[in-house]
């Protein structure tokens, strides 16, 4: 089961607003959005959230922005479950397209360790899905997102 999230188009509720001065711009205009869809647990909803609070963990110690799981949407009445496009959703904003390229080289790192699972990444119209990220042509598909987003 893939679990993703749209930035544009879709409403969700984002974990976090942008904060504007007095005349309602907004501080940092080099900011970007990245969102991470962590997936690829034979739909087991509880290992889809550990592993995506593991990865949020290691992503946590760069300077990004904001970085924060994606806000749960209201729930039906009556009903426990989670809603499957926001448990393995991460978030976040940066403005150093450094943030972006160490970002990618920790969740290569973290799919190699972890053996299994997937993680999209989006930023802006461009998503780039990581499966095996020891394979070359996937190298050459990383270097080229990260050239088109000022990855250094």
């Amino acid at each position: 089961m893939l679990t993703r999230w749209v930035v544009k188009g879709v409403d969700r509720q984002r974990p976090w607003q942008q904060v504007a001065d007095e005349e309602g711009t907004v501080a940092n205009n080099n900011q970007r959005e990245l969102e991470l869809v962590v997936d690829g647990f034979e739909g087991d909803l509880m290992a889809v959230s550990e592993a995506s609070g593991l990865l949020l963990e290691e992503l946590s110690l760069l300077s990004f922005d904001r970085l924060d799981r994606l806000a749960e949407g209201k729930r039906e009445a009556g009903t426990r479950a989670a809603d499957p496009a926001t448990v393995g959703t991460l978030v976040g904003l940066f403005s150093s397209p450094i943030v972006l390229r160490a970002a990618v080289d920790i969740i290569r790192s973290w799919l190699i360790r972890q053996k299994r699972g997937s993680v999209t990444i989006t930023c802006g119209q461009d998503t780039l899905e990581l499966v095996d990220p020891t394979r070359s042509q996937q190298a050459a598909l990383i270097e080229a997102f990260l050239k088109k987003h000022g990855g250094v």
